[in-house]
């Protein structure tokens, strides 16, 4: 994807980690336990375009011209930039919220989370530029928010979250 606009830098750097240990008991039963893993002792390094569109997501309508899929998304990441400013600092190595600014605005942490979430899941299931579609929610049942047709092998939903921190070392008791 080419762009002209002038992104604050190349990659975002992500630190991923299992919630608790009953989460990480659930996610080590899966068939992608080795990529988690990996995943788990290395660090992601996200391509800041890749981030963007992914931030567009909730956008994604399939007979809008523009929001039908990930390369379409992506000629719109000044949207992104747009909507991220003066918000989330890009601090060349990953982004943080600017302490100016005190509680994030929730449609960003929702955002921002659900833009890692999948170019993380991306790297577990080695698939690029997936075009993840929005499940829809169900009154009365609980649901993933994305599904992507398939790596090959599996049908993969992912559920994402967002949370902002002071310190995200610790866990605080606002994320469940």
């Amino acid at each position: 994807m080419t762009n002209k606009m002038k992104l604050p830098y190349q990659n975002i750097k992500v630190k991923v980690d299992f919630y608790d240990e009953e989460q990480k008991k659930k996610l080590l039963a899966y068939p992608t336990s080795q990529q988690i893993m990996d995943i788990i002792h290395n660090e992601v390094q996200i391509p800041i375009e890749e981030f963007l569109t992914y931030y567009l997501f909730h956008r994604k309508r399939p007979g809008k011209i523009g929001y039908r899929n990930y390369e379409e998304l992506g000629k719109n990441i000044g949207k992104s930039l747009s909507d991220l400013e003066d918000f989330i600092t890009f601090n060349g190595i990953s982004i943080a919220t600017p302490i100016d600014i005190g509680k994030q605005d929730l449609h960003i942490t929702e955002r921002v989370g659900e833009s890692i979430g999948l170019s993380v899941v991306n790297r577990i299931h080695n698939i690029s530029e997936a075009d993840w579609d929005r499940i829809p929610e169900t009154k009365g049942f609980k649901v993933f928010d994305y599904q992507v047709a398939s790596d090959g092998t599996l049908i993969i939903q992912v559920e994402t979250k967002g949370s902002s921190v002071d310190d995200n070392n610790l866990k605080p008791s606002t994320v469940i």
